[in-house]
This record gives C-alpha cells, structure tokens and sequence, in this order.
C-alpha cells in the first residue's frame, strides 16, 4: 500500500498520509496480538481476551485498509481483465467485505465481548 501510495503522490497530502500510517499501526497491532494469541495457545493456555477483540478489531480494520488500497488506486482499481480477473487488491477488497459476515456478523463479536469479557448484561431477546 505505501509503494502504491508512492506511486500515486499521496503522501504528499497529510491527510492520506495519516490514514496510511494508521494502517501501518493497525497491522502492526495485529501482527502483536496475534502473535500473543499463538504464544498463549502454545504453552497450553486459552486464549484471553485478546482473542474476541482480535477478531472484530481484524475484521473491521481489513475493511478500512480495502477502502484505503482502492481509494488510492483510484478508478484503475475498478477495472478488472478482460476476463473478469481481479488483482490481489481487489480480490483482497472484496473479502474484507465479507468477512465480517463468515466470521461471525460484527454485532454479534460485539454481544459477546460485552456480555462475555465485560460482564454486561444480556441483550434482552423479544
């Protein structure tokens, strides 16, 4: 994504420079907790936390970095070959939008890191 954001001028403005290196540092937390995750199962321990919010916080920051890559391919990210192959960006695009679905829908990651990690109450069901 930097090398993209090279070639097409966008660091030279701050604001899209900022989201790039939020990007950066989101990745980086992922890669951490993940490897913290790995580190717990390893040594025969559950995963804490960590692991819940690891995969709402992934899910949700795939999508942001998808958005990101494709705003700043620009409207060449749109087009596909001409035998409707996508690229790695696009493919990579359209299965963030996804994945917060088969990995279990957002709201539902968000019921259970309330109701589970945080001790809240259970959603009233009608």
């Amino acid at each position: 994504m930097i090398d993209l954001a090279r070639e097409r001028g966008a660091l030279d403005d701050p604001m899209l420079r900022r989201r790039i290196v939020d990007a950066w540092i989101s990745v980086r937390i992922m890669r951490t907790t993940n490897l913290r995750t790995i580190a717990e199962l390893t040594a025969g321990r559950t995963p804490g936390a960590q692991a819940t919010t690891a995969k709402l916080y992934a899910s949700t920051r795939h999508q942001q970095l998808g958005h990101l890559a494709q705003e700043l391919a620009g409207p060449a990210g749109q087009i596909v070959g001409e035998d409707y192959g996508l690229d790695t960006r696009q493919r990579s695009f359209l299965l963030s939008l996804a994945e917060t679905i088969y990995g279990g829908s957002s709201e539902i990651q968000r019921n259970i890191i309330g109701e589970q990690v945080l001790g809240l109450p259970k959603e009233p069901r009608p």
